[in-house]
C-alpha cells in the first residue's frame, strides 16, 4: 500500500488542501506502508506539514474524513457518534481496511 498527496493526482483544492491516498499500487513518489502503519504516519512520510499534535486519539487534531474506502480506528477518545456517522476518523488511529482510502484534512 502506498500513501501519495493528491496534488500528484490533480486533486488539489487550493495551495493548503490536500487529500491523502492510500492504494496498493506503485509510485515513485510514496512510500510503501509498513503492516498496522496508521494512515497518519504514512502521510507524514510524504507530508511533514499533516496537522496532528498527542497521536494516541484524544487531542482530535489529525481528524478527517474519509472520502472513499474504509477504515479501522483502534482509539477515539476526541470524535463525538455524530461525527463518525459523517465519516470522520482520528487518521493517527486508523488503518485502510479497503485497498484504497482517500482521506481529507480539511473539511
Amino acid at each position: 500500500m502506498l500513501v501519495r498527496p493528491v496534488s500528484a493526482f490533480a486533486r488539489m483544492k487550493s495551495r493548503s488542501s490536500w487529500e491523502s491516498l492510500i492504494s496498493p499500487c506503485w509510485s515513485t513518489s510514496a512510500p510503501t506502508t509498513h503492516a498496522r502503519e496508521s494512515i497518519l504516519n504514512a502521510a507524514l512520510r510524504v507530508r511533514p506539514d499533516v496537522p496532528f499534535a498527542c497521536a494516541g486519539g484524544v487531542c482530535g487534531t489529525c481528524r478527517a474524513k474519509v472520502v472513499t474506502g474504509s477504515v479501522t480506528m483502534d482509539e477515539n477518545y476526541a470524535l463525538e457518534q455524530d461525527e463518525l456517522d459523517k465519516g470522520y476518523v482520528l487518521t493517527c488511529q486508523s488503518h485502510p481496511t479497503s485497498k484504497e482510502v482517500t482521506v481529507d484534512f480539511d473539511v
